[in-house]
């Protein structure tokens, strides 16, 4: 009986095998709070804000793999690859999708609108202050994330609605599996931070040397935990 292969090791194994000359695949694992594994349906209203929320009850509590966002910063200075593409983060059945967004410094971020009634999009985290006000479905508005730092994003109309824009400076970003697996292409060897956010767990940070070859294992990491997940953007 043939088993399946979930996409992220097709992926893994296409990598391994074509990666980009002169850079490394790694590979590793990562302290995972159990409170991060499964993302909770919302409880209680962000402040500061009169909604109606007659259709909250239609939210569905999405459970997701994993909430934990691995990153490299480099520790010297170097030309790192600049954001080629836009992303987009959708507002489909009263939810944001995806819950987490980690991105570039530099990277527009479009929000779509994917149901049939006017969402809205804001955020007052320090980072990126913006309001793109009430729009309908099929529509986008779009934002800049040209600072480093956490975003927290929110529906004006729906109060159960939320989202974290992560933005880094680094191309080098991953989604760690429920496990703390992860993997990373096309890294240029070097000294790096590598910096490990939760949604509802800790932050941690290490540092890595990452060799000249093909591929690269990273476990047995020693991490130092941050009392500041703040510090994870300096």
């Amino acid at each position: 009986m043939l088993k399946a292969v979930s996409f992220t090791a097709v992926v893994l194994a296409i990598l391994l095998i074509c990666p980009k000359a002169g850079s490394v695949v790694i590979s590793g694992k990562v302290p995972v709070n159990s409170e991060s594994r499964v993302k909770p349906k919302p409880k209680t209203l962000y402040p500061g804000r009169v909604v109606r929320s007659e259709e909250d009850n239609q939210a569905k509590d999405l459970r997701v793999e994993s909430s934990t966002v691995v990153f490299l910063i480099p520790k010297a200075h170097q030309e790192l690859p600049r954001p080629a593409k836009r992303v987009r983060l959708d507002q489909l059945d009263f939810t944001f999708i995806p819950h987490i967004l980690p991105v570039q410094t530099g990277t527009t971020v479009d929000f779509y609108n994917l149901d049939a009634v006017f969402h809205n999009v804001f955020s007052f985290s320090k980072p990126k202050r913006f309001d793109l006000g009430r729009f309908p479905k099929g529509s986008f508005k779009s934002v800049t994330f040209d600072r480093p730092g956490l975003i927290k994003v929110f529906c004006e109309i729906h109060s159960n609605m939320s989202a974290y824009v992560l933005v880094v400076e680094t191309p080098y970003i991953a989604i760690a599996g429920s496990d703390g697996a992860f993997f990373l292409a096309d890294v240029p060897p070097g000294d790096y931070y590598l910096k490990v956010w939760q949604e509802r767990g800790d932050a941690y940070q290490a540092e890595v040397e990452i060799p000249d070859a093909q591929n690269y294992n990273l476990n047995d990491i020693g991490f130092g935990m941050l009392a500041d997940p703040e510090k994870l953007f300096e």
